[in-house]
């Protein structure tokens, strides 16, 4: 819960975030954790090899990033492990985010 928690204020913050570019990186992650659900579920209800690459695809470049940043941070090399769980709590968070107001650790999200 604290972790969600954390994770929601982290992202109901980006109306307050100084450089709007944050808040169009935050946009195109939705679109890009959308594309990747809508791929897959069309991939199974319509059995589709090729909607099922596109998902592949999408979580290869969650891999590559994940290995890029391995070598700026001190990650682990399950973290790799760990991005099937990252495609399902992303979407979830931003979706959250704009609905439900959170305080983490006492913080709160204050609209300027």
């Amino acid at each position: 819960k604290s972790f969600l928690f954390q994770r929601m204020r982290w992202a109901g913050k980006r109306s307050a975030y100084k450089f709007h570019y944050n808040s169009y990186s935050m946009a195109l992650l939705l679109l890009k954790q959308m594309a990747f659900w809508m791929a897959f579920v069309a991939g199974t209800v319509f059995s589709s090899p090729l909607l099922y690459l596109v998902c592949l695809v999408l979580l290869m470049a969650d891999c590559l990033l994940v290995i890029r940043f391995r070598q700026l941070l001190p990650l682990k090399w399950y973290t790799l492990l760990l991005m099937p769980f990252y495609q399902m709590y992303i979407p979830l968070i931003l979706v959250l985010s704009l609905f439900v107001k959170v305080s983490w650790k006492g913080r709160a999200v204050v609209k300027g």
